[in-house]
């Protein structure tokens, strides 16, 4: 979640083992500040060209398991770039998606996420199985974390998400 806001100017607190990357500071004060530059400059910027590098050669590498590349949301990505009280009370729409229903809305499109990536960080198991299970139910077919995925998650619970999604997948 700190790539793209990186591309539009914000500064980034790169983390540690222990805490994945975040903002530091958001590039502009309000939405009437944004500047938009050059697209094709803009995808120069920061580690984009870097991410985008990494994520061809794993897959060269391991063709077999799959590599989710996500592309943040524009409310999220904005919500990164605008400092964000400014940006919520600017906002006008709701910025919460449920994917079930927007499936029902649109049957071809494709749709990704939406397990909760607190419960993936702090919670059983069991129950990451359970709504990812719930997910697969509902038709969403890209099964992701909401919003990234912490340093922190254990490996349980990302076996858990990743073994229902395969088992499923077997079936």
């Amino acid at each position: 979640m700190t790539v793209e806001p990186e591309v539009f100017g914000s500064a980034i607190d790169m983390g540690t083992r222990s805490c994945e990357p975040k903002i530091a500071q958001e590039a502009f004060g309000s939405c009437a500040q944004v500047l938009f530059g050059d697209p094709r400059q803009l995808v120069q910027q920061g580690r984009l060209g870097t991410v985008i590098e990494a994520a061809h050669q794993l897959k060269r590498r391991n063709a077999e398991v799959p590599v989710v590349a996500s592309i943040s949301g524009p409310i999220s990505t904005a919500a990164s770039v605008v400092a964000p009280l400014a940006f919520m009370k600017e906002l006008r729409t709701d910025a919460m998606i449920d994917l079930r229903a927007l499936k029902a809305d649109f049957p071809g499109i494709t749709t990704m996420g939406n397990l909760s990536t607190s419960l993936l960080e702090f919670g059983d198991s069991d129950k990451v199985a359970r709504n990812t299970a719930r997910l697969l139910r509902d038709g969403i077919d890209i099964i992701s974390p909401a919003c990234g995925l912490s340093t922190s998650t254990s490996l349980e619970n990302i076996r858990a998400l990743t073994g229902t999604v395969q088992h499923a997948g077997n079936r």
